[in-house]
């Protein structure tokens, strides 16, 4: 069974930096949440559920 916890962190699309915290539990859909990249200042979406 998969935890429903989000990683603390996770690498960034934008520039490969894992200097990344969660900014909200869901972005655009349900099934996504948003990271903030502390490296390059963007938000960006990951799925929630792999």
């Amino acid at each position: 069974m998969e935890s429903s916890a989000l990683p603390s962190s996770i690498p960034c699309p934008f520039c490969g930096s894992d200097d990344s915290s969660p900014f909200a539990t869901f972005g655009g859909q349900a099934s996504t949440a948003q990271y903030y990249c502390n490296a390059c200042r963007t938000v960006f979406e990951t799925m929630r559920w792999r």
